[in-house]
């Protein structure tokens, strides 16, 4: 299954405990069978926000340089072609829909009100990590 995650999951993450990370951790576990892709447009965004939250002390440092390293090392990238907007409120959303086109994503996971309130993108699913947790194998 091939998935796009919003940056607010990796930064929910970073809490320990936390539903994102228990997502991450199923996700990124060993044969899992979830494929996590990223652009080069969310990518700069997620480290972006990670520095913000370092310099406020929202998370441990230790735990912010491994989610860069899950991102840099353990997420396909690809390049959207086509550029979308259905977002206007929060024209940065469209990035979501535009990496999950570009991959062929089946999911898309996010916390974000916009973004939800579609419930699909061109046949994508976009839930919450609530929703997720009922892939779960």
């Amino acid at each position: 299954m091939k998935i796009i995650f919003d940056t607010n999951i990796f930064l929910a993450a970073s809490k320990e405990g936390s539903l994102s990370f228990r997502i991450l951790e199923i996700v990124f576990g060993e044969d899992s069978g979830y494929f996590v892709y990223t652009s080069p447009a969310l990518k700069a965004e997620l480290f972006e926000k990670l520095i913000i939250w370092d310099k406020k002390n929202l998370a441990g440092k230790e735990k912010i340089e491994t989610l860069k390293f899950l991102v840099n090392n353990s997420i396909a990238e690809v390049i959207p072609k086509e550029r979308i907007n259905i977002i206007k409120n929060d024209p940065d959303d469209n990035k979501i829909l535009e990496c999950a086109i570009a991959a062929s994503a089946n999911l898309i996971i996010s916390m974000d009100k916009d973004l939800l309130r579609l419930k699909q993108f061109r046949n994508i699913p976009i839930i919450h990590p609530g929703t997720f947790k009922h892939y779960f194998r």
